[in-house]
């Protein structure tokens, strides 16, 4: 139930801290210009298919258990 989104643009902010700049490196920078222009929320899901996400998860029970198994895995390194 995770959202997204760049919140500045709906109370007439410019968004700081170089949140543009990065996210357009992170994902699709067409949707990222979206983001930022629109401020409305993104699901979880629409973020993973613009490649801001690795992953997405049914519920917080298969988040955690998938947490601890990369845990598990950067520990053993």
């Amino acid at each position: 139930d995770a959202y997204f989104s760049v919140r500045e643009v709906k109370v007439g902010m410019v968004a700081d801290l170089f949140t543009l700049q990065r996210i357009e490196k992170l994902m699709n920078p067409s949707a990222a210009v979206q983001m930022a222009f629109s401020g409305s929320n993104y699901p979880a899901k629409q973020m993973y298919e613009w490649g801001f996400l690795s992953s997405v998860y049914k519920d917080a029970d298969e988040m955690l258990v998938q947490a601890r198994k990369l845990a598990q895995d950067i520990a053993s390194n």
